[in-house]
């Protein structure tokens, strides 16, 4: 006792000084530890909103554990799906309105933490509708915002390759036709409402006054005898210029 002792890692046997010990006489106790133990313990999570669309929430939940933790979560309408990670994103979107507790809930072998917060998604009370005016091609059409609830924002599509996002604009259509036109408002919860009508944009009309005619000083003569009117629609109205001398 109290002398070197030394082991052989190759014979697995003990030697003092050359001398060759039986290892029966010898209790050898080998205890192994790790170089450096690592924290794994969850102190905190983080759940905020990210994205709202309507119905379709984006949630972002962050802990301060290690990234092979196991994360629960739960949406508050029957969905717990599992993750794994540190700063996870996840989007659920909800069948309708109400009020929702989402928790998130991380498993570390040294300890464990969650966080809960409550999402309110209201119903939708937004209803798109517009009015428009009658006009020839060429001429800027009015359109007229005539929707009803608390929305924000406007996208009109006048299905010739232009949008505008005004409450009310004025569009010029470059040829006669039918364009399918269509007004999208927006609330701030991202839900959206959209209505889309037939909007008629007619052919402008090509008067014929009839042949040229002339005529003598204080003589009489009836113009193009009965004037003709082709495209657009009628019933047409007639405006004849200059009005002097005519009757």
């Amino acid at each position: 006792m109290g002398q070197t002792v030394h082991y052989s890692k190759v014979t697995g046997l003990l030697k003092n000084h050359g001398s060759l010990w039986l290892g029966a006489f010898v209790l050898l106790t080998l205890v192994l530890t790790p170089e450096k133990a690592q924290a794994n313990e969850c102190n905190g999570v983080s759940l905020d909103v990210q994205i709202r669309d309507c119905y379709c929430i984006t949630f972002r939940a962050n802990h301060n554990g290690h990234c092979y933790c196991t994360v629960y979560w739960d949406f508050g309408n029957g969905n717990t799906p599992i993750d794994n990670g540190c700063d996870i994103s996840k989007t659920e979107c909800y069948s309708g309105p109400g009020t929702y507790t989402v928790s998130v809930y991380v498993d570390c072998p040294g300890g464990d933490c969650s966080v809960s917060i409550t999402v309110v998604i209201p119903p939708e009370n937004i209803t798109s509708a517009f009015t428009n005016d009658t006009v020839c091609a060429g001429f800027c059409n009015q359109f007229t915002d005539q929707s009803t609830g608390d929305y924000q924002f406007w996208l009109w599509d006048f299905d010739d390759g232009f949008t505008s996002t005004q409450q009310n604009p004025c569009h010029t259509f470059p040829t006669d036709g039918v364009y399918n036109v269509s007004l999208q408002i927006t609330d701030s919860n991202g839900c959206d409402d959209i209505i889309t009508h037939a909007v008629q944009v007619y052919q402008n009309p090509i008067a014929d006054a009839g042949n040229y005619e002339e005529v003598c000083g204080g003589d009489f003569t009836t113009i193009g005898g009965s004037p003709t009117v082709s495209g657009g629609a009628g019933p047409w109205t007639y405006q004849w210029s200059p009005t002097t001398y005519l009757n």
